[in-house]
Formats: structure tokens, C-alpha cells, sequence
């Protein structure tokens, strides 16, 4: 029985890889202690995944034994969620997608309902976990860090992390998710951003291979937090119909991807690169950011560090470049006035635009089809499907 469970735990140990483990007590669990009430824990698991994960059971006797009645828990995957009666009903929900970068509202979320959950009782605690209890659990403890004013930098939020949940230094590990620590760190300073209408002019691909690039847009409703396809060079591939595509020329060292009519983007954006050559799903890497935190230079750089999921064979030296204009004036502040339209429907359709400053190109918003018209205004005629 007890080389059983010995044989048991070695394969938890494997699974967990570099994470630390809570081994006291009669516990092998894959949790750490990140503060004394700030916790990060894989996910408490069933069934046959509970042989090499944290078991259910055994979670909630860790819980009942060592923070009976002040403990709550925060499952932050968005692929899979458990009956909350299996823990007393202390379970919240702040999801969002592995190995991908939350909005910033949800950030906030997090940290305002943890706060409230530590501040009710000095003897209450807080368990975070994702799928592996890493990623996502990290940033979001992360963002708690600066929230609590524990750390000011959120390079140093990260460091700290990393030493508490892991033995190799390696917590956020996901650049996009770092980045939008970040861009909470600024949430932080200075209040939530409002949402910025930008231009995408180019992008910039400087990479040693020639291969098939395949490269897709995506926007993120902020309502819904779904995740839109906006704009492709390969619309077919990419699952659905666009009027005005990218397009893709090879110029000496990189590749150059322009819309092929004007387009605006706003708040979260996922461009992803594919390689074609091997196969529509084959991913080179990805990116997320916010429009509201691109500098105000009209470019941003991202060296190989700042992609994520690089794949490894991919040209060390690559670099990718975005150049982008704010929209006009006029455009932006009647955007601004109402942007609920904006983000509340999918983009299928393109709208036409025409102003007496002569701006005569095409936009492409989250709305099925928009007529602009009149000088300086918009008169809209939405068409729902």
C-alpha cells in the first residue's frame, strides 16, 4: 500500500514538473503558498485525473484542516468548471483561456473580490488555481501583488511569484500575459483606460524563412469575451468570409501585411501567424494587446522574447513591427459617443464610410453592415442577423 501511494505521488511530482508542492502533514499536493493567505494550486481533479493531479478529496481535506470556514477559491479556467458544492459553495469564477492574456477588466475583478474575500477576516485565505496552476493562476496573483500595493513593479511581482510557485524561476512564462500585467500595473496608476480607436496601417514580419504565411486577426467582444476572426490573409482558411483581407508581399528580410482598406481596431486584438506550408493550423506564434496601450509613436516593436509560443525552430533574430495612426477625430469622438454597437455584434460585413473631408475608404467594425453618411456624424442603419 504505501509504495502504492509512493508510486502515486512520484507520478503527481512528474506532472506538476518544476512547480513547488505543499509535502507537510501528511500532504503531497501540488500548491504554494505565494503569501500566507495567497495561494496557487493546480486544479482539484476526479476521476482518473486525480492520479496525477491534485485529488478533489484531498483538497478539500487540506481546506477543511487547515483554514476551516475562511478559506475561497478562484477557478480561473474558462474550459471547465466543477459543482462549487464540492467546497462548502467558496468557489468564484473569473475565467479566461490558457495560455492567453485576460481583459483588464477581469484583472480588476479578481483582485476587487479577493480583496473584499481578505479583508472581511484576518484568518481568510484565497486559493487561485488554473488547469496546471501556473499561467493564468499567475498573473492573476501577479496583478493582486500590485493590487495590495506589495510590490510597485510588476517585473519584481513576477520574480516573486516565480520563486514562491516554482524551483526553476519560471512562473508567467506566457509573454502576452506579462504584458497585460503590465497594462494592470497601469490600470492601477492611472484608472481604466478608455477603449482607443487606432488605424492598422502595416505590419512588419522579419524573419529568415520563406514559407506560406498565414496571419489572423482577432478581436475580443468585450461583453462576451469571444474571440471574433476580424480580418485574414486566407479568409477561407481561416474559417470565415471577409471583404477586405490582408495582404502579404515578401520584401528583402520580412514579410509586409497590410489590409487591403482601411481598418480600425479597438480594445484586446490576437494577430497569429501560421505557416501554411505544412498547414493551415500550423501556429509560428501569437500575440495579444490592447489598442488603448499602444504608444502614442504610432509603432511597437516585439523581438522573439514578446510573442508567445514561439515555435522553436522559428529564425532566432525575429522581429515583428506594428505601424498604426489614432482614427481621425471625427471618427473617434462619434465612436466614442456610443461604442456599445461597436463591440455587441460579429464582424461579417465592412463598412462604407464617406465624410465631406473626404475620406472615402472602408472600416471594419464588429457590425454586420453600417451606412455612413452626413458630414461629421454617423446615421446608421444596422443590419442584425
Amino acid at each position: 500500500m504505501c509504495s502504492h501511494i509512493g508510486f502515486i505521488n512520484i507520478v503527481r511530482g512528474l506532472v506538476s514538473k518544476k512547480k513547488r508542492r505543499f509535502q507537510e502533514d501528511g500532504f503531497d499536493l501540488d500548491l504554494s503558498y505565494i503569501t500566507e493567505r495567497i495561494v496557487g494550486m493546480g486544479w482539484p481533479s476526479e476521476g482518473f485525473e486525480a492520479f496525477y493531479r491534485n485529488p478533489k478529496t484531498e483538497v478539500l481535506k487540506f481546506l477543511q484542516e487547515r483554514h476551516p470556514g475562511h478559506f475561497k477559491i478562484f477557478n480561473l479556467c474558462s474550459e471547465r468548471e466543477y459543482d462549487a458544492r464540492s467546497f462548502e459553495n467558496r468557489v468564484s469564477r473569473c475565467p479566461f483561456a490558457d495560455h492567453q492574456a485576460p481583459p483588464v477588466e477581469l484583472m480588476a475583478q479578481f483582485c476587487e473580490d479577493v480583496d473584499t474575500w481578505l479583508s472581511a477576516d484576518p484568518d481568510n485565505v484565497v486559493f487561485a488555481h488554473c488547469k496546471a496552476g501556473k499561467g493564468r493562476t499567475g498573473v492573476m496573483i501577479c496583478c493582486y501583488l500590485l493590487h495590495s500595493k506589495m510590490f510597485s513593479d510588476p517585473g519584481e511581482a513576477m520574480k516573486y511569484y516565480a520563486s514562491k510557485r516554482t524551483k526553476d524561476g519560471k512562473g508567467v512564462t506566457i509573454a502576452s500575459q506579462a504584458r497585460y500585467i503590465h497594462y494592470y500595473a497601469h490600470y492601477l496608476e492611472e484608472g481604466l483606460r478608455p477603449e482607443r480607436l487606432v488605424e492598422l496601417s502595416q505590419i512588419h514580419l522579419k524573419m529568415a524563412e520563406e514559407l506560406h504565411l498565414i496571419v489572423v486577426l482577432y478581436q475580443r467582444d468585450s461583453e462576451t469575451q469571444e474571440l471574433i476572426p476580424k480580418l485574414s490573409t486566407h479568409p477561407t482558411e481561416a474559417g470565415t468570409e471577409f471583404q477586405a483581407p490582408l495582404k502579404v508581399a515578401r520584401e528583402h528580410d520580412k514579410y509586409i501585411i497590410k489590409p487591403s482598406a482601411t481598418t480600425f481596431i479597438s480594445g484586446d486584438v490576437k494577430l497569429q501567424f501560421f505557416d501554411g506550408s505544412i498547414s493551415k493550423k500550423s501556429s509560428l506564434f501569437y500575440l495579444w494587446l490592447n489598442s488603448a496601450y499602444l504608444p502614442h509613436s504610432g509603432e511597437e516593436c516585439f523581438k522573439r522574447l514578446n510573442l508567445d509560443k514561439v515555435r522553436k525552430s522559428l529564425d532566432k533574430n525575429v522581429e515583428l513591427t506594428m505601424l498604426f495612426t489614432d482614427a481621425p477625430t471625427s471618427i473617434a469622438m462619434n465612436w466614442a459617443c456610443d461604442p456599445s454597437p461597436v463591440t455587441s455584434f460579429r464582424p461579417s460585413k465592412i463598412i462604407s464610410l464617406e465624410t465631406e473631408h473626404g475620406i472615402d475608404g472602408v472600416v471594419s467594425y464588429p457590425l454586420k453592415a453600417i451606412e455612413v453618411s452626413d458630414a461629421n456624424r454617423f446615421a446608421l442603419e444596422v443590419e442584425l442577423s
